[in-house]
């Protein structure tokens, strides 16, 4: 029987995007009105005890997978090796399966290289990961739209619930791709021009000068129930648990991170934020994660996550808006970060699926 009461503690938080190398970075990015949209990350950084070779050998996605991992996985007490391990993707790694169908069909199958087709597979970032992180208990690879990543996170909370694990590393990865990016395009669903009619009016006013693209990166969380060995002695954390119907919080949230970003399924989100809003005793605050990024798919619902541990860990200021009567987003001047101990993660995909989180500073 699962105790969803049970608390999940989240230890730590490793993340490489664009501009960000470490979980260090978020608050300058945060904090900088210059920075435009980039949709690579420019400098992968080596790790140790893996040489340049090995590293040539992984497809981009895994490489990615593994620096965030890694981070997240550093800030864990006890170096866990009974551990089990949960990622997330979207399109996987299309730059190997791109080559390695390109040297097939341009050469046949005798240059067609194995190198690239073992490491584009799907649970090949899920093998390397257990593989260099000395992970021994196996784990799940799921395939999943834009909530994709906040599925991944309640899973792993949901074994740890179960006794299944007693520590989990959860996280997500998306690599760039032109192919990718020309086929969205192609079928409307990212149009490098103004927001759309699905857009509801209140966004329309706060994105109608952002410039959307697609984006790549890897976030991953280190997860451990209360009672686990491998929280003693560490005070950075916070607490996450799963919301399977968002019509049934019946706490004041503090502040609801959001994945809006001028996509069709927006216009589900905007009415699920409205409604939550109402029922509220006071109004929380609103972050729109994905203004600076882009669209990053399974990494998506993580980012927002990672901001949510990054408020309540770090105390780091963001960009916050509110939600006025006349149903317009506005820019919030000053807010009290140290009254904000309940954060809401949404997110929701192509099919509007909803799918939600709550981080916390203490138990609830």
């Amino acid at each position: 029987m699962t105790d969803i009461n049970r608390p999940i503690l989240v230890q730590g938080m490793g993340i490489i995007m664009p501009n960000i190398s470490s979980c260090k970075d978020i608050a300058n990015l945060y904090s900088s009105d210059t920075l435009t949209h980039s949709p690579k990350v420019k400098n992968i950084p080596g790790l140790p005890g893996i040489s340049k070779r090995e590293t040539r050998r992984m497809s981009r996605l895994t490489n990615l997978a593994l620096n965030a991992a890694e981070e997240a996985f550093s800030n864990v007490y006890n170096n866990p090796q009974n551990g089990a391990l949960f990622i997330g993707l979207t399109h996987g790694s299309t730059s190997l399966l791109c080559e390695f169908h390109d040297y097939l069909f341009d050469f046949g199958p005798e240059m067609a290289s194995p190198n690239a087709f073992s490491n584009g597979v799907t649970n090949a970032p899920l093998g390397v990961l257990s593989k260099y992180l000395n992970l021994t208990q196996g784990g799940s690879t799921f395939v999943g739209y834009e909530n994709c990543g906040m599925e991944v996170l309640s899973s792993a909370a949901f074994s740890l619930q179960n006794n299944i694990y007693s520590f989990c590393l959860a996280g997500a990865a998306e690599e760039y791709s032109p192919i990718i990016e020309n086929v969205y395009s192609q079928c409307s669903c990212i149009k490098n021009t103004n927001i759309g009619n699905p857009i509801h009016p209140g966004l329309r006013n706060l994105l109608i000068e952002e410039k959307k693209c697609l984006t790549e990166g890897s976030i991953f969380f280190s997860l451990s129930s209360e009672n686990s060995e491998y929280n003693a002695e560490n005070k950075r954390i916070c607490y996450f648990k799963p919301v399977e119907n968002i019509n049934d919080i019946n706490i004041d949230i503090d502040l609801i991170i959001s994945g809006m970003y001028g996509t069709p399924q927006d216009a589900v989100e905007f009415d699920m934020i409205s409604a939550l809003l109402y029922c509220q005793k006071r109004k929380p605050a609103l972050i729109f994660s994905k203004l600076l990024f882009g669209e990053s798919f399974a990494v998506g619902a993580l980012l927002s996550s990672a901001l949510a541990w990054d408020i309540l860990v770090n105390s780091t200021p963001h960009t916050y808006y509110k939600l006025e009567n006349n149903q317009n987003i506005v820019k919030l001047k000053n807010i009290d970060l140290m009254n904000i101990k309940i954060i809401l993660v949404i997110s929701v995909d192509r099919n509007n699926k909803v799918s939600a989180g709550i981080f916390s500073k203490y138990l609830i």
